[in-house]
């Protein structure tokens, strides 16, 4: 029997996972003779993924000091944990996700049984990533035995970063026994009270510019913390906080002023009904903040699930260069997302072009993931105009880029979109904590 079980690793090796007939099929052997040589494998070698006829089979892949299967837990909004099932390495780069309650979504096609070719898409949002993934990278890259550079992390070292200081990442779900009972009391860590604000984000920010990691690895290219502030009912609220840097440098200035934009289109989009991250300008030391109450995060101490539109797209259609009207489409006809999220997404591309907003790709913008399908739309957050960004030589822009005449099919709403846009234009303008340049550039709209 030793000798049957060599040759099944080898083709376990050979082919990820397979049947009990696949096996004898390979094997030249009955599938009587191929069940009494599975059963012999010692306990959590094999793995077995379904029941019954359609049961499958693999090796588990084990990772030095991380193991090779691992719970996953949710956050509810209450801020109470449950078990979602397990998640599972396989040979050949396979992932598994057993799930003890059904998550429809994710699961089946092209996903069976929870069976993932590669590194489950939904917990792909979880890798370092941005300003504060780089920071990660920077300071656990040797520990993990990583590349400092997270865009080069593999499935192995995303896990071991999970099940080490994934207790605050962005969504609700959490890997490991042991980040749970940290992302539990992370749900009661210090609350910053309104008139140490200002103070504590300077502490904040300083703190990151000198290369402290702040604990969380959530997304994007701008510096920024997290951190957790006393709202107006005295409840604990979860923030990102983004930051310029001394607003004497024109540079700099010109950040400050996007923040404020950035602030100023969720106030437009919210005032039309639109969801939109709540935001909040402080000055503070020379230096502007935006403060964003995470919409990922309840004032009970509790989650929401999330996920990025480029990892949802990457995993069904790997289709990440088209403008979000058309993935708006393909989402809502295949029924990944609701009617109003696909109008909502619509609406957004194009109020996003009216504004100027060049750095509209797939990550910035999410889904409040579901266990069944269609998905809504998360609030809108990092909507700007980046085209007025300084520039890598340090050159600031002097005008918006034109804006380019939608297909027949998106001409209404393309229209909502300009209306709100003329909108945000003249509150722009009429801001007297944006600089005359910034101003000059709003006026100035790019030909051709």
């Amino acid at each position: 029997m030793n000798e049957w079980i060599i040759r099944l690793e080898r083709e376990f090796l050979r082919r990820g996972i397979c049947t009990a007939r696949e096996l004898a099929v390979a094997l030249s052997i009955s599938q009587p003779t191929v069940s009494r040589a599975l059963a012999t494998f010692s306990p959590g070698r094999l793995h077995r993924i379904g029941l019954g006829r359609n049961c499958r089979y693999s090796l588990h892949k084990r990772f030095e000091g991380l193991g090779d299967h691992w719970a996953l837990y949710q956050f509810d909004e209450r801020g109470g944990a449950s078990r979602v099932g397990a998640l599972h390495a396989l040979q050949g780069g396979a992932w598994h996700v057993e799930q003890t309650p059904p998550w429809h979504t994710l699961r089946g096609s092209p996903f069976a049984e929870g069976v993932f070719p590669g590194w489950p898409w939904f917990l792909d949002d979880l890798r370092p990533q941005g300003f504060l993934g780089r920071l990660f990278a920077r300071q656990f890259s040797v520990e993990y035995h990583a590349p400092d550079d997270p865009r080069l992390w593999a499935p192995e070292h995303i896990l071991a970063a999970l099940l080490r200081k994934g207790e605050d990442l962005p969504g609700a779900f959490v890997v490991g026994e042991a980040m749970l009972a940290k992302a539990s009391q992370s749900s009661r860590q210090a609350v910053i009270s309104e008139l140490d604000r200002p103070t504590a984000y300077a502490r904040l920010a300083a703190a990151v510019l000198e290369g402290q990691w702040p604990g969380s690895s959530a997304a994007g290219e701008q510096p920024k913390f997290v951190a957790c502030r006393e709202n107006s009912g005295s409840q604990a609220c979860p923030v990102i906080v983004k930051f310029s840097g001394a607003l004497s440098d024109p540079g700099q200035r010109r950040r400050a002023d996007l923040l404020v934009a950035e602030c100023l289109a969720n106030e437009t989009l919210l005032a039309a009904g639109i969801p939109a991250a709540q935001t909040e300008i402080l000055y503070h030391q020379d230096r502007c903040y935006l403060e964003s109450v995470r919409f990922d995060r309840t004032s009970a101490g509790g989650r929401r699930h999330l996920v990025s539109l480029l990892a949802l797209d990457s995993a069904f259609y790997g289709d990440l260069t088209s403008p979000w009207w058309q993935a708006a489409r393909r989402l809502q006809q295949d029924g990944f997302i609701s009617d109003e999220s696909a109008d909502r997404l619509r609406l957004l591309w194009w109020f996003g072009l009216c504004i100027g907003n060049t750095d509209m790709h797939y990550g910035n913008i999410s889904l409040h993931l579901s266990p069944d399908w269609p998905c809504c739309l998360a609030p809108t957050y990092d909507m700007l105009p980046m085209a007025l960004h300084p520039r890598s030589d340090g050159s600031l822009p002097d005008g918006l880029p034109n804006v380019p005449s939608p297909p027949p099919e998106e001409a209404a709403v393309f229209a909502k979109a300009a209306a709100l846009a003329t909108a945000y234009r003249e509150t722009l303008l009429s801001d007297s904590r944006l600089s005359k340049s910034f101003k000059q550039a709003i006026c100035n709209q790019k030909q051709g």
